[in-house]
């Protein structure tokens, strides 16, 4: 198996299996929409120092998001020794590291693409 195929089966079960449970994707938004709700509260955003910070501390929230966003893609495989199965599969473990990043990339669009209207 070639490692681009490797890393894209390894993607797709990734995003498969959070299609069915929405486990890391609720989490994640939930995580954002609150904690960008806070800031709303927490800082006059008419205040010009508010402004400016503004842009940090939206990636501050995408940052913490797609941590659990990971952490959830990894904790899914604990159950049932999955992720030994992982390792002991013939697929390189770059091919498993970048399957999980790619996947994980695409969800964390996702909760950026619905948390960029509550931030604005």
């Amino acid at each position: 198996m070639g490692f681009f195929r490797a890393a894209l089966v390894v993607m797709m079960k990734d995003l498969r299996a959070e299609l069915r449970t929405k486990e890391a994707i609720n989490a994640s938004l939930g995580f954002a929409i609150v904690i960008l709700l806070l800031f709303s509260f927490a800082f006059d955003p008419e205040a010009d120092t508010t402004k400016a910070l503004s842009g940090g501390l939206l990636w501050i929230v995408f940052a913490f998001a797609g941590t659990l966003i990971l952490n959830r893609s990894f904790a899914r495989e604990l159950p049932n020794d999955c992720l030994d199965a992982l390792v002991a599969s013939p697929a390189p473990g770059w091919a498993i590291f970048l399957g999980k990043a790619v996947s994980s990339f695409f969800l964390l669009i996702i909760v950026e693409l619905i948390s960029l209207p509550v931030f604005g």
